[in-house]
């Protein structure tokens, strides 16, 4: 099944999901095999009945203070063991996507940086998932049948980093992944009321060698309140309503798999009759009736006295961590993080700046924290991305734009470092032409607001630059097949005692219909050293040198002359 994003309406659904899988329609569809498709193309009835509930946002304030660090630290090391030569510590945090879930990544590596143990835990300090690999494990042969007796140890181990949810699951399966991994890997699912919940589970994977935890995966919706398990609705009225919404299309598909002719030398693929259902999903409220075919309406409850305990199961880490001590190195990070700015203010800088382009109908998409590897170890930036969160309703709407942003801030002084912004077409396409818009500032007017937000931004670097390279940058509409340009791109070259150095250098881009920036970045070398233009020879002199090399002469070289005729080209070489 699909991610449960949300789950609909008065908490107790009659659920009838499509897998991947076709109905047979020759021979004996009762006993004939489904044929596993790779793609959603061929979709059939599994006749599994689900009863979700409803879900809580979490309403955990996303804080990413050093107090914050200090506390999720103390409380995965209350539950995991970081063994000392795992003594060099790092860090990030980000916007997991899903429920609007904020994540952090901790780190603990060796000092030869030949093993990791790295884990993530939520906002609440909740475990979400464990890894820990050395590269210089050594493939030692896998013990047979030990699959049933590491088990145990994976469940123990889940009782131990998230005690709430090992009293909530079932064992499934498990499968061993092989060879180079050497880990048996087993898979639990969310079981309550005696109900189900299969979007709800946990992977475990145990190192069939060495009898270590390799990995852990908990997927799972907390502070979710649960329905009762009575259906006022019955399967047998399920069946029919569904009956009366899904209908069942006969088609060929191919199996994918080539069957060779040994009596000639095509390869051929075979095409199967299948039914195919016209629904990849519906769901029957159990206590209404009322059908749904999405899964996307969100419900907003208060949590109950039992999540909060819940909760508390999880986070006890943070009472008893007086007897969990922080590392030097893990005490450094903590302490970094004091100088830096929150992530409302780093969202801030980019949705305030009066000189971006900020469409409108951007909402905050994913965020992260994270070390700048482009410059100094020692600096973080917020990465930042806002898209257009409106669906597109393929069968209905003509506009398929949605707007989307992406912006990098600098963690300690606010600086935007880079900007990239979408911008939409003025092409008519019910129409089939351009729309005639107005522009309302020519590139120097363009320029002169770049070089204002470049000094508010970017001063130190922007003193020390020059204006290499304008050029027009997008098309706004067409005048007799001639483009009428609305943007322009401007580069500035690093400048050295008057000397440019295009490797080094500041880029921007505006619209010229609102005069906002679209675009900006900069690569900029800080710690370069540049040689002296002191004894540098003349310009005269070194063209001197230039023509005196070998390959300058009389040569024939061949001239190639495109003219356009009637809307294609004739090539001519002279």
């Amino acid at each position: 099944m699909k991610k449960m994003l949300a789950l609909i309406i008065g908490g107790v659904l009659l659920t009838t999901s499509f897998s991947p899988l076709s109905i047979q329609a020759l021979g004996n569809t009762a006993t004939a095999e489904p044929m596993t498709m790779a793609s959603r193309e061929v979709m059939a009835v599994d006749a599994m009945v689900d009863l979700p509930g409803k879900v809580v946002s979490s309403s955990t304030k996303a804080d990413t203070s050093n107090k914050a660090l200090e506390a999720v630290i103390l409380a995965v090391k209350a539950k995991i063991n970081i063994p000392d030569e795992y003594s060099e510590f790092d860090y990030y945090f980000y916007n997991s996507g899903y429920n609007n879930d904020f994540i952090w990544n901790l780190t603990w590596r060796d000092t030869k940086d030949t093993a990791y143990i790295r884990v993530e835990a939520d906002q609440d300090n909740r475990i979400i998932s464990y890894n820990k690999h050395s590269y210089n494990q050594i493939a030692n042969p896998i013990p047979i049948n030990r699959k049933k007796e590491l088990l145990s140890k994976g469940e123990d181990f889940l009782k131990k980093i998230v005690p709430s949810v090992a009293t909530k699951i079932v064992y499934k399966d498990s499968t061993f992944e092989g060879i180079y991994s050497s880990n048996y890997v087993y898979n639990f699912e969310r079981v309550e009321n005696g109900i189900s919940f299969p979007d709800n589970t946990v992977r475990v994977g145990i190192n069939g060698a060495s009898g270590e935890v390799a990995f852990a995966h908990i997927n799972w919706l907390y502070d979710t309140k649960l329905p009762s398990s009575k259906a006022e609705i019955t399967k047998e009225k399920a069946v029919e309503l569904i009956k009366d919404k899904v209908s069942m299309k006969l088609v060929y598909r191919s199996n994918n798999y080539r069957t060779f002719d040994r009596g000639s030398s095509n390869e051929k693929s075979k095409a199967y009759l299948v039914y195919e259902p016209s629904l990849n999903y519906i769901a029957i409220d159990a206590k209404s009736g009322q059908v749904y075919d999405k899964r996307t309406e969100w419900l907003d409850m208060g949590s109950s006295n039992a999540e909060e305990s819940e909760k508390m199961m999880d986070t006890a880490a943070t009472v008893g961590a007086g007897t969990v001590a922080l590392t030097e190195k893990e005490m450094k990070k903590i302490e970094e993080l004091k100088n830096l700015i929150s992530k409302d203010d780093a969202i801030s800088k980019v949705l305030d700046n009066k000189y971006l382009y900020i469409d409108k109908a951007l909402k905050l998409n994913y965020i992260s924290l994270e070390k700048d590897f482009n410059g100094n170890s020692d600096d973080y930036v917020w990465n930042i991305n806002f898209m257009d969160p409106k669906e597109i309703d393929y069968s209905t709407e003509k506009d398929f734009y949605r707007a989307y942003a992406s912006a990098r801030v600098d963690a300690k002084t606010g600086k935007i470092l880079s900007f990239h912004a979408s911008l939409n077409s003025y092409y008519d396409n019910e129409a089939g032409k351009w729309k005639t818009v107005e522009i309302k500032y020519n590139k120097d007017q363009a320029k002169n607001i770049l070089e204002k937000f470049l000094n508010a931004e970017n001063s130190s670097r922007f003193k020390k630059s020059t204006l290499a390279k304008e050029t027009p940058d997008y098309v706004a509409y067409y005048i007799d097949n001639n483009p009428v340009y609305a943007g322009y791109n401007y580069q500035y070259n690093r400048v050295n005692d008057e000397v440019e150095y295009p490797n080094n250098n500041i880029y921007g881009s505006v619209d010229g219909i609102s005069g906002k920036v679209y675009s900006y970045g900069y690569y900029w070398e800080d710690n370069i050293l540049f040689e002296s233009t002191k004894g540098a020879m003349s310009a005269d002199k070194a063209m001197d040198h230039y023509l005196s090399k070998d390959g300058f002469g009389l040569k024939y070289e061949i001239n190639i002359v495109n003219t356009e005729k009637n809307n294609s080209y004739e090539t001519k070489k002279n």
